[in-house]
């Protein structure tokens, strides 16, 4: 749960990233150079976190206070990144309601505080075991540890006890908690690769694919294309080359039809030529001879 700058409590979900790991969306991280800057954020955290009193404490922690350090590194060589984090948290101790004679809100506060250390001491006991299942989902505290409390993370747990004889039973509980933890054994710390940077590269190496195939089917597209383009480009040689051969062949014919009609029309003119003289000569002719006549009426 986080506070707005109206001081308006509104509740955060743990979801699980695409890389595996437990992320709480509406968190901010704050980007810090210095040991300074870490304090400041330490103070407003714990400006933030509920504190109260009850019979046994005057300054109870009220709730769990959780810091996480993320750290970047990459290589310069050969530009290797690697990304670690590391929880730093502050338990609110276990109570006895019995003891500590609370009511209402106190008395819930303490019911899910407790709840939540026994949801702890439960996935304690079942990586001790090494059980195939671990219980990390039945609390918001274990859920988002998960990544820190198994597998080849490297844990350090610090136990604050009373000297009072009157705490004795708390006193036992939490060393009995204790011996618990120390019967984990996890694997050999491991250098962690960014997993955000390998899943870029994932969705880089799919886009590829992607591309890949859209190209294929482009380059496919284009082939079929050509070989149309290719199929008609045949088709019109052809059509070019018949209708060469047509004019061609109108061509000798027109040659043909008019050494014909040349042919036809210089032998009709010999022909005229050979049968006498035409009619309007023999016109002229019988005009002549009436001429003649005439002037032999005219003599006598």
């Amino acid at each position: 749960m986080y506070k707005t700058p109206t001081w308006k409590a509104h509740w955060l979900e743990i979801k699980q990233t695409a890389e595996g790991t437990q992320e709480v969306p509406g968190l901010v991280e704050t980007r810090v150079t210095g040991t300074e800057d870490v304090w400041d954020l330490l103070k407003s955290g714990s400006r933030a976190r509920s504190v109260g009193s009850t019979s046994a404490n005057e300054l109870s922690s009220r709730s769990h206070c959780l810091l996480r350090v993320m750290v970047k590194g990459e290589n310069l060589i050969n530009g290797q990144k690697t990304r670690s984090h590391l929880w730093m948290v502050d338990l609110a101790g276990s109570e006895r309601v019995g003891k500590i004679d609370v009511e209402g809100e106190r008395l819930k506060e303490s019911q899910f505080i407790n709840k939540s250390l026994s949801a702890l001491g439960d996935v304690i006991s079942a990586l001790a075991s090494k059980t195939g299942h671990i219980p990390y989902r039945n609390s918001k505290l274990t859920h988002i540890l998960q990544s820190s409390l198994g597998g080849d993370c490297k844990t350090l747990m610090f136990v604050q006890i009373s000297p009072s004889a009157t705490d004795l039973g708390e006193t036992l509980c939490s060393l009995n908690f204790t011996s618990r933890v120390r019967g984990i054994e996890s694997g050999p710390a491991r250098k962690q690769a960014d997993l955000s940077e390998l899943f870029k590269y994932k969705q880089m190496v799919e886009k590829l694919k992607h591309d890949e195939k859209e190209t294929k089917k482009l380059q496919d597209s284009l082939q079929s294309l050509q070989l149309r383009l290719a199929a008609r480009e045949h088709i019109c040689r052809t059509l070019q080359e018949k209708v060469r051969e047509l004019e061609n062949q109108l061509g000798e014919e027109r040659k043909t039809r008019l050494k014909q009609e040349t042919r036809a029309f210089a032998a009709a003119a010999s022909q005229s030529t050979i049968q006498g003289p035409t009619k309007a000569e023999e016109f002229e002719a019988v005009l002549s001879v009436a001429g003649v006549q005439d002037c032999v009426r005219d003599y006598t």
